[in-house]
C-alpha cells in the first residue's frame, strides 16, 4: 500500500507490481501537488544558495 497525494487515501497496489521509473513518477507528480512542499523546498534552496554566496570572498 502507498499514500497517495489526497490524505489519507490508501492505494491498493499489492498485487499490481509497478516499475521504479514508475513510482519515482508518481513520487514527482505528489510532490508538485503539495504547494506547501514545493515552498519549503524552495525556501531550503535559497538558504542554501545564500550561505554558499557568503563563503566567496569578494
Amino acid at each position: 500500500m502507498e499514500i497517495l497525494p489526497i490524505k489519507g487515501e490508501i492505494s491498493m497496489r499489492k498485487h499490481k507490481s509497478i516499475s521504479f521509473e514508475e513510482r519515482v513518477k508518481e513520487n514527482i507528480r505528489s510532490i508538485k501537488a503539495d504547494q506547501k512542499l514545493l515552498d519549503q523546498i524552495d525556501e531550503r534552496i535559497e538558504k542554501r544558495h545564500n550561505e554558499r554566496m557568503k563563503q566567496i570572498p569578494s
